[in-house]
């Protein structure tokens, strides 16, 4: 009975995170700036990311030397 509602909780933050549309639309433009960044290495067509990347998103300067996110 005293898991119930945190499970619950959890669910209910699972179907609303599948299902954020807006959510969608910020990874997809985290992974376009991925592409562009790694796209064409050395390593070539490193294209995606993984979910650790988005950690280090504070830090990715332009060519400006300017944070991409503010």
């Amino acid at each position: 009975e005293n898991l119930t509602k945190p499970l619950n909780d959890i669910s209910e933050c699972m179907k609303e995170i599948n299902n954020s549309k807006k959510l969608e639309n910020v990874l997809i433009h985290i992974l376009k700036i991925g592409n562009i960044l790694n796209g064409s290495t050395i390593r070539g067509g490193a294209y995606g990311f993984s979910i650790s990347f988005l950690s280090k998103l504070l830090s990715i300067k332009g060519n400006q030397g300017k944070s991409f996110i503010n």
